[in-house]
């Protein structure tokens, strides 16, 4: 983890067995864009930054695509599990809200 400007931490996503890595497909800027699983290549579009999010039930933190400047959120605030991350719209909302382990 590296620290960013303002106090946030960067975030290089990689699973521990398989080596690949949380990427935004083709650096894309848009919303609703899926993430995927791709192969490491350090580029910005595999970045986030780990903005933390206090509340009176504790706190989490918001992952923020370092290329496009998007959080990644569930898809439609969905509560069903294999519901599928996207860049959404806006900020904040709770399904852009993740427990960093």
């Amino acid at each position: 983890m590296d620290t960013e400007p303002g106090g946030g931490q960067r975030l290089h996503t990689q699973q521990r067995q398989e080596q690949p890595c949380l990427d935004v497909p083709s650096k894309s800027i848009a919303e609703n864009v899926q993430p995927q699983q791709w192969t490491c290549n350090g580029a910005a579009n595999q970045q986030f930054a780990a903005d933390l999010v206090r509340s009176l039930t504790g706190s989490k933190s918001m992952l923020v695509n370092i290329n496009s400047g998007l959080n990644i959120g569930v898809d439609s605030s969905s509560t069903t599990a294999g519901a599928a991350a996207v860049q959404p719209t806006g900020a904040g909302a709770t399904s852009q809200q993740w427990n960093l382990l």
